[in-house]
């Protein structure tokens, strides 16, 4: 399958949950626009997909199903890595942040509360999970969790989590709420679904 028909089958999954994607989501956008907006690192041939599928949702409060977390726009990816690393450095020691803080090159593709993100390194086309509570007692046993080798990848994992918790959607809010006993201890330990 490629990238785009995997974009497109977790779309259908939203779409089978309820959400109307017509109304939530912004429409695509060209390489030239990716590769504007992420000046800050090369522009890997996902994420020009990635954002010609979608730039991200009208209200900028989209929950993405089943991640919980929200679906920017391009141009908002190099403000959320600067904060990503900005906590980082405030919350971890020059060495913690040596080997557990936020890569300056990595690219945030959905944005969660507290900081977490998932993000694409833009060399490999690797997905990895970023999360640190800013209070200082992580979550994780490391803050970043390498969860699929390209973006494609990262979509099978998603459509079988809404397969088995069928999340609902409460549009009002933009809340993706599940009985988190639903999720298999698999899709939990990747962090995508939390």
């Amino acid at each position: 399958m490629a990238l785009i028909d995997a974009l497109r089958a977790w779309e259908d999954a939203w779409i089978s949950i309820g959400v109307d994607t017509g109304a939530e989501l912004l429409p695509g956008i060209p390489p030239e626009q990716v590769r504007d907006a992420i000046r800050f690192a090369p522009v890997h041939p996902d994420l020009e997909t990635f954002y010609a599928w979608h730039n991200g949702s009208v209200s900028g409060l989209f929950v993405a199903p089943p991640v919980g977390m929200y679906l920017d726009k391009a141009e908002f990816a190099e403000d959320t890595r600067e904060s990503s690393i900005a906590v980082t450095r405030l919350v971890l020691t020059a060495d913690e942040f040596a080997e557990d803080g936020y890569p300056e090159h990595w690219v945030p593709l959905l944005r969660g509360s507290g900081g977490s993100t998932i993000n694409m390194d833009p060399y490999t086309g690797e997905i990895w999970r970023y999360a640190i509570d800013p209070m200082g007692s992580p979550e994780y046993s490391s803050a970043r969790l390498r969860i699929a080798d390209d973006l494609e990848g990262l979509i099978p994992p998603l459509l079988d989590a809404i397969e088995h918790i069928r999340p609902s959607i409460t549009v009002e809010q933009y809340y993706v709420g599940y009985d988190p006993r639903l999720l298999p201890r698999h899709l939990y330990d990747q962090g995508i679904v939390r």
